[in-house]
C-alpha cells in the first residue's frame, strides 16, 4: 500500500485550500509553507482541533514542508488551478477560476475539513494580523521546545 500523506497531489489540494479563501489575493511560497503548517495544527496556534495529530517531533516537518509545498504548487500550476505572477515578495501564486469549482467536486469529509481550517488559517493567521505569522510560528517551535526540553534543534524561521 502506497502512502498519500504529504505526496504533490495531496499537499497541492491542502495549498488550493489555502490560496481559494485567500483568493483573489497572491500569498508567497514563504507564507504558503506556514500556512500550510497552521492549516494542520490549528490547535498550536489557538485554532480549531488539528487536523494532524499533536505528535512529538511535528515542528520537524518544516525540514520537508516547503519542498513539498513546491511540488504540490506546481501539479496545481500544471492543472491550471493555480497562478503564478512575480510579485512584490518573489513569485506569488493565486487560485485559478476553475480551482473552487474543483475543490467543490470533493465529497469527503477531509477535504471539508481542509477547507474550514484554512479559511480560518488565513482569516486569522495571514494579513489580518499585527503579529506576523513567521513570529507566531517561531513562537509556537519556542513552547513545544520548551515542553519537551529542547534547547536548539537548528530551526529557523
Amino acid at each position: 500500500m502506497s502512502n498519500t500523506l504529504n505526496t504533490p497531489p495531496e499537499v497541492g489540494v491542502r495549498v488550493l485550500c489555502i490560496l481559494v479563501e485567500a483568493a483573489p489575493a497572491s500569498i508567497d511560497l514563504h507564507h504558503l509553507v506556514f500556512l500550510d503548517y497552521a492549516m494542520l495544527h490549528s490547535a498550536d496556534f489557538g485554532g480549531p482541533e488539528s487536523l494532524n495529530p499533536a505528535y512529538v517531533l511535528r515542528v520537524g516537518e518544516f525540514g520537508m514542508k516547503r519542498q513539498w509545498v513546491r511540488e504540490g504548487l506546481l501539479l496545481m500550476i500544471q492543472s491550471n488551478l493555480v497562478q503564478m505572477s512575480a510579485g512584490d515578495h518573489g513569485f506569488e501564486f493565486c487560485a485559478s477560476e476553475s480551482a473552487e469549482d474543483f475543490l467543490d467536486g470533493f465529497e469527503g469529509t477531509y477535504v471539508g475539513a481542509l477547507r474550514e481550517r484554512a479559511r480560518w488559517a488565513v482569516e486569522h493567521l495571514w494579513g489580518n494580523d499585527d503579529v506576523p505569522l513567521v513570529e507566531r510560528m517561531r513562537d509556537v517551535y519556542e513552547q513545544w521546545a520548551h515542553k519537551h526540553d529542547v534547547d536548539e534543534m537548528g530551526v529557523e524561521f
